[in-house]
């Protein structure tokens, strides 16, 4: 009895896992990020940012365009992703807040605002390897 209740509580916490996994899977990969789609803004760079998602409470943002962005308070719930990140070239702070959400596996889209208060529409498209 004592090992069929062991062994069920395992099964139910590796499934757990997994679930949790496959929730955010979507966000694994290479994404181009675009600002100003719809509201003007000033950005028209392009970053390329790499995200590893291993668990909802396990992602990590590395943007491959730029060492000077530090990525934090990486949340995802869902279809529901948000983060920080900061510009360390600035000479005083300067943060970005994300507010974003799954269109579909390659398209996420939301909204940032600034520690200056600007509001500006933004996209992460997936970038799709070349064969």
């Amino acid at each position: 009895m004592k090992k069929s209740l062991l062994l069920i509580c395992v099964l139910g916490l590796l499934s757990f896992g997994f679930t949790s996994n496959k929730k955010v899977s979507y966000l694994n990969g290479t994404w181009d990020e675009y600002w100003g789609i719809e509201i003007q803004s000033d950005v028209t760079d392009v970053d390329r940012l790499d995200i590893v998602a291993t668990s909802p409470k396990d992602i990590s943002i590395t943007c491959t365009t730029s060492d000077h962005f530090v990525y934090s308070d990486i949340k995802a719930k869902r279809k529901n992703f948000s983060f920080t990140m900061q510009n360390m070239s600035s000479s005083e702070p300067f943060y970005v807040y994300y507010t974003l959400k799954r269109v579909n596996n390659d398209l996420i889209k939301g909204m940032i605002k600034n520690s200056e208060g600007t509001v500006v529409d933004v996209q992460l498209k997936r970038v799709v390897p070349e064969k």
